[in-house]
């Protein structure tokens, strides 16, 4: 197995004479003596005492070997040697002043190999042990390193011990090493006590966060075992003890006491030497080196040496003028490191195997403490092996060298499990940031007993992963294209492994091996160190001047990191947490930081808790933005996160912030994955991410101390200071309970004066207007500890009233343009006005004068209006503004102002002036930030239950205005508190009201903004009206349709689309409980029915409340009614608008909506003399008790339930027979009778008189009758126009009204007239769209009086033929919606699935009627439908997870990408590319053809050829270098190695 059978000797002399007595010694096993020397004496039969080589090698004493059967003391310096290999033993012997060992590679072999300057038993304390590790990036490096080594030993590089035996360092002992300062010191100070520790004169000690450096100049104990130490040199700062007070709490008396921590002064050193390296530096600061940022463009290596072998010739030194020597340490922070690594023989599976030992005591790391105690090394070709797998190798082996069957056939004890101690050493990484890795390579073949007592200065610290800070200066790192490499994109020999989950079961050793403890980090001192600390682990008793990485832990008591100090000013925050579930931080003090606590990124959903922390001094306390459930996929799992028994105290001068509103997103915005072990931290874009549905945090038994407003402090701080936040999702609630507030005034508890924003088209904005998260941001006060009783706090509203941001195709001015038609207009296209008394602007915002000295092109004094005709500005010298005029804009963009037509008349609707023949003119600069809506300006305002003085507003009670009555989020009874900026509300039941699409192209089109008015008084309009836009864009044209509004529990709310409304949507009423509620009214419009679905199963409406023409009655909903209490109101008997569907929603729970098609079938069904009774006496029995007769007979004939069907007008009618007592009122039947017209072509005034237009609109007959329309005297005169000759001219342009042309007849009118005109148009388009809108809605009663006049030639045809034409109306069989209780993971399939389910009911439906079995039919022989249509139904015929239209499908024409499945047309011309993917994103990137396949046939067609680029393939890049086809390659490996390696035959 590679050693001597006299190397049992380092064992004792018991295990050698037991190897001397085994039966094979001297003859199949030849046996020996330990030889034992010192390095001074070494023997000549050994070959003599290692000397210096030839100077010009560079190589010292050359490579030197410490046999396995040697015990060599070093008892003199060595400078030094290439390669040292140590097989058997070297100790340092311990006398004063020895000894030196300077080295460049250094490999502790297996099996007896020991390095030793002192044993745990025997400490190391009369001599001063000092390694050297010399070398620097450039440093050649290793081939080989057999036996120890297989494969190539590059990898290795130089500067370092590698350990498959033993290193043991343990130096003088001390009893502590580091202490807190007892008692404050004032800068200028030359001595401080301390509360402990065993420090020496000549040490030199790092104080607080590293700021200074002292060398102790004396010692004296005091009292209590403290002591005072002194130094020659001042104290530059200050520094906090174990006495101070903050904010004068006696409670926090040193929390925030500074610590003293030993760096230099122990007797045993390890040190990464500043060797000189390449000439790259600058001499001075005149003398700039052209290489000291790297090699120039187009220039080599090979090039530059041959360069410096110039400068070499004609100057005698190897360098440029300009240029020295870079020092390895401190310019490259290149510094030694130290691996503990497995050892696996290469020729046989029956040696055992062994692993590495670092034990050390009072030692200093010098620059050399990237420390790895359990390396990946897996015996291949390290670190190509295919696939590096080190549990595999190590696992596939018996055994272990502790516990080889050697020991029982020796009979004699075998080795104790080895362990890895480091304890009360030191590690200085001033200049480098080194690691300190406390991780696995998946397997932990023996314990890592607990760290404990150290002191680390700078640099990291890694459990279970890897912690080092990344230094700007990446030039000198020449292996950066292999992120396989655990070296790579790291100056320091980087440490830590990507899978270091030691706990679970397929990671620990195999052989009965009782589980292992998790890694302890107790009572040590990091002085700006950063640590990084994964589950499992123990962090406990540590004072961290540096920020901490935390992957939380259980919060029990003990919780797994505790009783710790962090202060990292100069960090973005103290501790990141990366916690999910109920995992979280606790029992710590943290203080002095930019961020206390900062949640920003989770493998998982965050989540995560903070539970008994003491934070001080922080500019914010508590930030949360982290990962929450992804609501692109409809993931409404909920999720919370928890503060609570915490204290935040003020900063010193009682500024700060305690926490922020805790948010969340589906992706770590911009923050590092945590991938620390190969190329660094990778980040991901905003436009990845998505909001989440439902998430809140809660606050308890919280205490805020001593914030005050006048400093800038607050307890809760709203909208604030979160990293890629685009406030889209500001509106999480925070739930309160059990908050102390310790001298904080109310005026300091609350800051919500955050201003909304991100309104834009690109990633990371929301289209129209701000991010709807701060205008629905809600706190909970459930005791009443923060309002002094429940109640809640609501946002006050923001840029309601401002000018857009954008210029709006439709003119919208103002946030307020934004709300949806059909909600400010009424059944007759009439305008609903908005309100008076609100805070709105005047006028349109932008407004000019012309400039008298400007010239028309006609030569006059004047301002040209330009039109665009054919691309060219062309202008109209009739329409010409003179002199002075007032001119009012929409808009200022490229020198040109477009006129705004409602000032200056439709004919100038197109129309700009040129920006230099005006002057502005606004006098009051907010009427350009906040101008009155389009909507106001044209209609007017008025207070609640007024009609609007235009003509063409609303004459409807139920329509009266104004469409909302304040702007923003139900406020009654609430008082704005201005110091918040923000409305207190006591009592209030505030709840978020989630309104999700969950249509299959809810990511492709917008149905925003979207209204939530919330109303109290049960009423269809007038409450307060909430706008939104939904969350930022989060990848190029994709916008999710999900969108969080603030509600009340109890009350009505009305919404509105901007768009048709969704086939599918699902509501939430968010942190309430079961017994909360409230009703929802939602505007759909059109005639199909609308089904609800809770829990995925259907539910039927409230029994008796679907309005009907029969019954025109509404049925009031109220909250406390069962969730999902619903109906639809096709006719529309509130409002007269049809189309309304109410519901109640209860808290925590969701139900679902969905349109059901419609089937219109035209059929004419066969019927027979004797059949149903055609020929008896009455005549008509078919049609037996009136319309509902016919329904049940053509409900058998076409076979559905008689609920789905209704009659559109087909078939005989007789006076009585649709009006009839039995299918309306006798007043309407009457009413109709005595008309005898179709109601459809009544006018508005006669059609108001009905007895069911009551209910519909509310209008009286009489004010129907005299108010509806303004006869044309009223109309004139409220235009002003009196002389017959402008009526005249008036007329004349009326007989034009109806042209296309009619417009051109405008520039005959005088502005007033045009006003009048236009007006009048506009009165007439809303006559004739009224006139259709009725011709639909009452189409059946049209149908059926054309019908009746034509009786008796109906009834002969039917004598004749015996076909009775029938057109029937179908409402699909709706099924629970796929996505009800679908899975996030599964959503997409979810959605394909109900897609296909909708097509294949329509089928079923449509089958029903073409293919009806006559023997089953009641008397039917035949039944010929002749026309089937279903509506909306675009994918009614395509396969399964197509989204595009149907003849879109393998058309044989164009390839159609993005349709959900592969489209066949693509198969067509298909052209073969290379692609990679980026890490992170779905998108490809193409990489030039002939570049990837000369990459791919010089490296993998040579090798084996798979697809991949893997194995030896790898190391032969250099091969290409510095070239274009280096960096093809380079891409694709990144691109495989983000994909784990899988080949494929077409794609990376």
């Amino acid at each position: 197995c590679g050693f001597s059978a006299a190397a049992f000797g380092h064992l004792g002399h018991d295990v050698a004479a037991a190897v001397e007595a085994h039966e094979a010694a001297g003859t199949s096993v030849r046996t020996g003596a330990l030889r034992r020397f010192k390095w001074s004496e070494w023997p000549s039969d050994l070959g003599g005492k290692p000397a210096l080589l030839p100077s010009h090698l560079g190589q010292g004493m050359g490579n030197v070997t410490i046999e396995s059967d040697w015990e060599v003391t070093l008892d003199e310096d060595v400078d030094f040697i290439n390669k040292l290999n140590i097989s058997g033993v070297l100790r340092f012997e311990d006398r004063p002043g020895c000894c030196r060992l300077a080295a460049r590679y250094i490999m502790v072999g297996p099996f007896f190999g020991r390095l030793e300057a002192g044993t745990e038993e025997h400490p190391f304390v009369q001599g001063h042990a000092h390694i050297v590790l010399r070398g620097q990036p450039m440093t050649p490096e290793l081939q080989r390193f057999r036996p120890h080594i297989a494969g190539s030993a590059k990898w290795m590089k130089s500067k370092f011990i590698a350990v498959q035996g033993t290193l043991s360092l343990w130096g003088e002992k001390r009893s502590k090493i580091w202490s807190r300062i007892a008692t404050s010191v004032a800068a200028g100070a030359t001595s401080m006590q301390l509360e402990e520790g065993d420090f020496r004169v000549g040490d030199t000690v790092v104080i607080d966060r590293g700021l200074e450096t002292r060398r102790i100049s004396s010692v004296q104990p005091l009292d209590e075992g403290m002591i005072e130490i002194s130094f020659t040199q001042p104290l530059e700062n200050s520094y906090r003890g174990a006495d101070h007070v903050h904010l004068g709490r006696e409670q926090t008396q040193g929390l925030m006491a500074a610590s003293v921590g030993l760096v230099d002064g122990h007797n045993i050193v390890v040190e990464g030497e500043d060797t000189p390296g390449v000439p790259m530096c600058s001499v001075n600061e005149t003398q700039v080196c052209p290489y000291q940022n790297g090699l120039q463009g187009g220039v080599n290596l090979h090039e530059f040496a041959k360069e410096m072998q110039h400068y070499l010739a004609t100057t005698g030194s190897p360098n440029h003028p300009n240029c020295r020597p870079c020092r390895a340490v401190s310019e490259m922070h290149y510094t030694g490191y130290i691996i503990a690594m497995a050892h696996f023989n290469r020729d046989s599976d029956k040696c055992p195997k062994d692993h590495g030992r670092i034990q050390v005591s009072g030692v200093a790391f010098n620059h050399a403490s990237s420390m790895h105690l359990y390396h990946d090394y897996a015996g291949g070709n390290y670190p190509h092996d295919v696939p590096k797998n080190f549990q595999r190798a190590w696992t596939r082996r018996p055994f272990t060298w502790w516990s080889d069957p050697i020991w029982a056939e020796l009979k004699v004890s075998q080795p104790t499990t080895p362990s890895h101690k480091i304890v009360k050493s030191s590690f200085n990484n001033t200049f480098s940031g080194n690691a300190f890795a406390l991780a696995t390579s998946g397997v932990r073949v023996f314990p890592t007993l607990p760290v404990v007592g150290n002191v680390i200065f700078r640099g990291g610290v890694g459990l279970n992963g890897a912690a080092r800070r990344q230094w700007s200066s990446l030039k000198f790192n020449v292996d950066t294209m292999l992120p396989a490499n655990d070296n790579a994109f790291t100056v320091t020999q980087g440490v830590g492994s990507p899978n270091d989950e030691y706990n679970s079961p397929q990671n620990l050793e195999k052989f009965a091996n009782a589980a292992l403890e998790r890694f302890v980090l107790q009572d040590n001192l990091l002085v700006r160190a950063h640590l990084t600390a994964l589950s499992p682990m123990v962090v406990t008793g540590n004072v961290i001047t540096g920020s901490v990485r935390l992957q939380g832990g259980p919060l029990a008591n003990p919780a797994p990191f505790a009783n710790n100090v962090v202060n990292a000013p100069d960090d973005p925050a103290c501790i990141f947490m990366m916690s999910s579930g109920d995992h979280g931080v606790s029992d710590n003090v943290v203080f002095g930081c930019r961020v206390g606590i900062g949640f920003r990124q989770s493998g998982g959903l965050a989540e995560g808790a903070v539970r008994r922390m003491r934070i001080l001094d922080c500019d914010i306390g508590i930030q949360y933005f982290a990962r929450g459930p992804d609501g692109m996929r409809h993931d409404s799992t909920p999720t919370k996160f928890v503060v609570s028994d915490t204290v935040l105290y003020a900063k010193s001068n009682r500024g700060g912030i305690g926490m922020t509103n805790p948010k969340v997103h589906s992706h770590m915005l911009g923050e590092p994955a945590p991938d620390w072990w190969t190329a660094g931290a990778r980040s991901f874009t905003l436009g990845h991410s998505s909001i989440s549905i439902d998430f809140h945090s809660e606050v308890a038994r919280t205490t805020f101390a001593g914030y005050e407003k006048a400093a800038g402090g607050v307890a809760f701080a709203m909208g604030e200071a979160a990293p890629a936040d685009t406030s889209d999702a500001d509106f999480h609630p925070l739930i309160l309970s059990s908050l102390t507030f310790d001298g904080v005034a109310e005026d300091s508890r609350i800051r919500a004066s955050a201003p909304t924003r991100a309104a834009g088209m690109d990633l990371r904005q929301c289209l129209q207007i701000d991010c709807d998260g701060l205008r629905n941001m809600l706190l909970v006060d459930t005791d009443g500890s923060l309002l002094s009783q429940p109640g809640t706090i609501v946002p006050r509203p923001q840029k309601f009233f401002d000018k857009l941001s954008y210029i709006d195709p439709f003119g919208a001015s103002t946030m307020e343009d934004l709300i949806p038609f059909p909600q400010r207009y009424d059944r007759f296209g009439r305008a609903i006005p908005f309100p008076a008394g609100v805070d709105h602007g005047a006028g349109g915002g932008l407004e000019y004068a012309c400039l008298n000295q400007s010239v028309t092109v006609a030569g006059v004094p004047g301002c040209d209006v330009f039109f665009m005709d054919a691309g060219d500005w062309v202008p109209q010298p009739n329409l010409a503004l003179g002199p002075g005029h007032r001119i009012v804009a929409i808009r200022e963009d490229g020198g040109m102002i477009r006129l705004d037509p409602l000032h200056h008349g439709w004919a100038l609707a197109r129309g700009w002036v040129k920006r230099v023949d005006c002057n502005s003119s606004s006098q009051d600069p907010a009427l350009t930030e906040q101008p009155e809506s389009q909507h106001a300006r044209r209609y007017g305002r008025v207070k609640v239950g007024q009609f609007g003085t235009h003509p063409n507003t609303s004459r409807l009670d139920a329509t009266a205005g104004p469409v909302y009555t304040v702007p923003g989020i139900w406020r009654e009874g609430c008082t704005f508190v201005s110091d918040w900026s923000a409305y207190r509300c006591p009592n209030a039941k505030h709840r978020p009201l989630v309104i999700e699409v969950m249509d299959f192209n809810h990511m492709d089109r917008r149905w925003a903004p979207v209204t939530v008015e919330v109303n109290d008084k049960w009423a269809p309009q007038g409450g307060a009206m909430n706008v939104l836009t939904g969350p930022a864009m989060m990848l190029p044209g994709k916008r999710l349709q999900t969108f969080h509004a603030l509600g009340h529990a109890g009350l009505r709310h009305n919404i509105y689309f901007s768009a048709d409304p969704p086939k599918h949507l699902r509501l939430h009423m968010l942190n309430a409980g079961s017994d909360e509620g409230m009703v929802v009214c939602i505007y759909y419009g059109v005639p199909n029915s609308v089904v609800a679905y809770v829990d995925g199963k259907r539910k039927a409406p409230l029994g008796g409340a679907t309005p009907t023409w029969d019954n025109v009655v509404l049925q009031k909903l109220t909250p406390d009614m069962p969730h999902g209490t619903y109906y639809y109101d096709r006719i529309g008997v509130e409002t007269g608008r049809p189309g309304y569907l109410y519901a109640v929603i209860r808290g925590g729970q969701t139900i679902d909506f969905k349109i059901s098609h419609k089937i219109v079938l035209t059929t004419k069904v066969e019927v027979t003399s004797d059949w149903g009774g055609w020929n008896d006496a009455q005549g008509n029995n078919f049609f037996k008790s009136g319309i509902d007769g016919l329904v049940r007979n053509i409900a058998l004939l076409v076979g559905v339930p008689p609920s789905r069907v209704s009659i559109l007008g087909e078939g005989t009618a007789q006076k009585g027979l649709f009006w009839n007592e039995d299918t309306t009122s006798k007043d309407f039947a009457e009413w109709m009778w005595a008309q005898n017209q179709s109601m459809d072509q009544m006018p508005l005034e006669q059609w108001l008189t009905a007895p069911a237009a009551k209910g519909l609109a509310s209008a009286a007959v009489d004010r129907a009758n005299s108010s509806v329309l303004l006869q044309r005297s009223q109309f004139f005169a409220a235009a002003g126009v009196h002389h017959p000759g402008e009526r005249s001219l008036l007329q004349r342009f009326e007989g034009s009204v109806g042209r296309r042309s009619w417009h051109k007849t405008l520039s005959l009118l005088s502005s007033e007239e045009r006003a009048v005109a236009i007006a009048k148009h506009s009165q007439n388009q809303i006559e004739v769209e009224t006139e259709a809108q009725l011709t639909h809605v009452l189409a059946a009663q049209k149908a059926q009086e054309e019908l009746a006049a034509n009786n008796e030639s109906f009834l002969e045809y039917v004598r004749n033929t015996s076909l009775l034409p029938v057109r029937i109306e179908v409402d699909g069989e709706d099924h629970p919606p796929a996505t009800a209780l679908c899975t996030s993971e599964h959503m997409v399939d979810c959605k394909a699935l109900e897609e296909d389910s909708i097509n294949k009911d329509e089928q079923v439906i449509e089958g029903q009627a073409l293919g009806l079995d006559p023997e089953d039919r009641q008397g039917s022989k035949q039944v010929d439908v002749t026309k089937v249509s279903v509506d909306d139904v675009p994918r009614m015929n395509s396969p399964l997870g197509w989204t595009c239209l149907p003849d879109q499908f393998d058309d044989g024409e164009t390839c159609d990408c993005d349709c959900g499945i592969w489209d066949p047309d693509c198969d067509d011309g298909i052209q073969r590319v290379f692609a990679v993917r980026s890490t992170g994103s779905e998108m490809l990137t193409l990489i030039d053809q002939e570049h990837a396949e000369t990459v791919l046939t010089i490296l993998d067609g040579d090798g084996n050829a798979n697809g991949v680029i893997d194995g030896f393939e790898l190391t032969r890049l250099q091969s290409f270098g510095v070239s274009t086809l280096f960096g093809v390659a380079e891409r694709i490996i990144k691109a495989q190695e983000a994909g784990n390696n899988e080949g494929s035959g077409e794609r990376w």
